[in-house]
């Protein structure tokens, strides 16, 4: 009798132990990062895209979907020459959608956008903006 009790109380314990346990780091660190266009954003419509036209504003946008407020460094890094054209940090609220538009329009090339949250590894999406 003393074994099915302590069997029964043992999977309760396993059941209900992670329900009141706290996110972890890398639960906290859950962002999604796309790239879109600043006449979407301004009308509020978040579409993601890869490609831009020279009249086109790129901007980064960050979600986060995580438990906790993370502090994120977005940085726009022009491909070819490894120049970082657009840097910025800010604390990003749960369930928060942020973008950051750039200082201006950027030149024809193919750029990166690293978001590197706090004590996490970055997230990188790639785009080109097309143009002479």
């Amino acid at each position: 009798m003393n074994r099915t009790l302590y069997f029964a109380s043992f999977l309760v314990a396993l059941l209900f132990g992670g329900c009141a346990s706290p996110p972890t780091a890398a639960e906290a660190a859950r962002l999604n990062v796309f790239v879109s266009r600043w006449d979407d954003i301004r009308a509020q419509k978040n579409v993601p895209r890869m490609s831009f036209a020279r009249n086109d504003l790129p901007t980064p946008v960050v979600q986060n979907l995580g438990w906790k407020e993370q502090r994120v460094t977005m940085e726009v890094i022009r491909l070819d020459t490894g120049k970082v054209v657009y840097q910025t940090s800010f604390p990003l609220a749960r369930n928060e959608t942020r973008a950051a538009k750039p200082d201006g329009p950027l030149t024809a090339g193919t750029y990166s956008l690293k978001v590197t949250p706090e004590n996490s590894p970055p997230v990188v999406q790639n785009f080109s903006v097309y143009g002479y």
